[in-house]
């Protein structure tokens, strides 16, 4: 029997922010600066590849429109943050100036989205539509304190998959949660890694 497998934001971002780091470095060194700079990514990385390439028909690894669009707002933040950090703004100020910062489009950016529309037309990542479970969805957010949209993935998760895999600490240091929502495995990328790949 096919196992659904609910793979959240922070994953395919981290999978997309190493990624398209990894392909305009170009030495050995500026590679290996890369890996140390997203030491917390690398297991996203890993795991999306795994993904990718796998032929396992055991298990469907599953995202939503909802998770597509959440990482857009990922890549900009990313981005915004990246293009303040050269431009020599002070780390005290970013809150406050991050809003009216003028971001323009270049090339890194816009090598991102292509990375993440080609990620979303994968065959090894299926897409539902969100399933709205409007009693459990308010409870998640008053007693598990989760945002609305981790609220709505894992609903939809809830409603589909057997496994969520997260980074977010929210989901993966929550034990209450966990203990819960036993029809549902919350797992890290690296869990994943060792259960699905044998990694």
């Amino acid at each position: 029997m096919v196992k659904n497998v609910f793979v959240d934001t922070n994953v395919l971002t981290g999978y997309l922010l190493i990624h398209g780091k990894d392909r305009i470095t170009r030495n050995k060194e500026d590679k290996q600066k890369l890996w140390k700079q997203y030491q917390g990514l690398v297991s996203s990385f890993k795991l999306i590849s795994e993904i990718l390439k796998s032929k396992d028909r055991n298990f469907k690894f599953i995202i939503s429109p909802l998770t597509f669009s959440e990482i857009f707002n990922v890549l900009y933040e990313e981005a915004i943050c990246k293009k303040m950090w050269d431009d020599g703004v002070p780390l005290s100020s970013w809150i406050r100036k991050k809003k009216s910062f003028k971001f323009l489009e270049d090339f890194e950016i816009k090598e991102l989205e292509k990375d993440a529309f080609k990620l979303y037309s994968k065959n090894n990542l299926k897409i539902v539509n969100e399933f709205y479970d409007l009693k459990l969805i308010p409870k998640l957010i008053l007693k598990y304190n989760l945002m609305t949209q981790d609220a709505i993935l894992f609903s939809t998760a809830n409603k589909y998959c057997k496994f969520f895999i997260s980074r977010d600490e929210d989901f993966i240091k929550n034990p209450r949660l966990r203990e819960d929502f036993k029809k549902i495995e919350i797992i890290s990328p690296e869990e994943a890694l060792r259960k699905f790949f044998k990694k």
